[in-house]
């Protein structure tokens, strides 16, 4: 079975964001994507919520931010009482002072990492941070000019975290001019370097140096209306910008982890590790056998105690990109090698 998600989203509440229908569109947007979670009532995935830098963040100030110690809206199933949570969270506030990201970030990581699941979501999950910012972290915050390379470290140790399970990937959402426009404090580049740090780099080819070509950045780019006031239209096709972003999110969270059984369903012993085979059956009914291989087939969590058979490379991407498709893990035969 697919390894169940636990999804925290960090939604940036800086002054900033109530420019150019940022606010007015992440708010409905975000709201949505929790209605649709509710709606799909999965077990296998769950959702969380914190704000940072706007009205209702009580540490927020010119010059500081934080501990961000707790979860706004702790990660969970999300039936109607978490639905309400995060609505009140969403609709309750306003944008208002600065972006402290490595604070918020390093108050944040440790309580996804400590999340206990409680039923009906899934144990045994994987967890996943989305970073929604306008901005750069804010070097008049306490972690001052270390903001950068504080956030890109800790975020890098997060995603390659051992043992691999508990890692945690960082997707990050960022939302501003592009190109970048002078005088504007948006930064492509630092986001690109926080996906990548964050092991969700957006095709093997993305350039962390990009600026003007989006088919090469690395993160998720959503290009508010030039316009300080923005027109009804503006701001639904720029929720819809962020609603699409979300769910690529969604899919590429879920899609190339899977739960591995310890015990033969035929001798009751434990699995050999080099008799399983990775089935992929397409939406037309076709199979085809994926190769054991860390770049473009599939590998283990830990070679050595086993609990999940992740995808890379091109049997990633083919998984992904085949919603009616299924992955079967095979026992008892030798392993197939490139």
């Amino acid at each position: 079975a697919a390894v169940p998600v636990y999804m925290h989203f960090v939604l940036d509440g800086s002054g900033s964001m109530s420019q150019n229908g940022k606010w007015a569109a992440a708010v409905p947007a975000l709201d949505s994507i929790f209605a649709n979670m509710k709606d799909s009532a999965d077990p296998a995935f769950g959702a969380g919520l914190t704000l940072f830098g706007d009205k209702n963040d009580k540490t927020i100030t010119d010059t500081n931010g934080g501990p961000y110690d707790k979860m706004d809206v702790p990660v969970g199933f999300v039936d109607a009482a978490q639905l309400s949570r995060l609505k009140a969270r969403l609709y309750s506030t306003a944008p208002y002072l600065g972006t402290p990201t490595f604070e918020v970030l390093s108050g944040q990581y440790p309580l996804l990492r400590q999340f206990a699941p409680a039923a009906p979501l899934q144990p045994g999950g994987k967890r996943v941070l989305v970073f929604i910012t306008d901005g750069v972290p804010d070097v008049d915050m306490p972690a001052g000019q270390n903001e950068v390379p504080w956030s890109l470290d800790l975020c890098r140790k997060q995603s390659g975290f051992v043992p691999t399970k508990d890692a945690i990937d960082t997707f990050v959402v960022g939302v501003g001019p592009f190109p970048p426009i002078r005088g504007v404090d948006y930064s492509p580049g630092f986001l690109a370097s926080l996906a990548i740090a964050g092991g969700t780099q957006q095709g093997a080819a993305c350039d962390p140096d990009q600026a003007t070509d989006l088919s090469q950045l690395c993160y998720f780019q959503i290009t508010p209306p030039d316009s300080g006031s923005p027109t009804a239209a503006e701001i639904e096709a720029l929720r819809q910008k962020f609603i699409d972003a979300v769910n690529q999110i969604r899919g590429q969270a879920s899609s190339c982890e899977y739960t591995l059984s310890r015990l033969s369903g035929n001798s009751g012993s434990q699995v050999d590790p080099a008799h399983i085979n990775v089935v992929f059956t397409n939406g037309a009914g076709r199979q085809s056998l994926l190769p054991q291989s860390p770049t473009f087939g599939w590998s283990y969590d830990d070679p050595q105690n086993p609990t999940r058979v992740i995808l890379h490379g091109v049997s990633c991407d083919e998984v992904r990109a085949d919603p009616k498709g299924k992955v079967t893990v095979v026992l008892g035969c030798k392993t197939v090698l490139p």
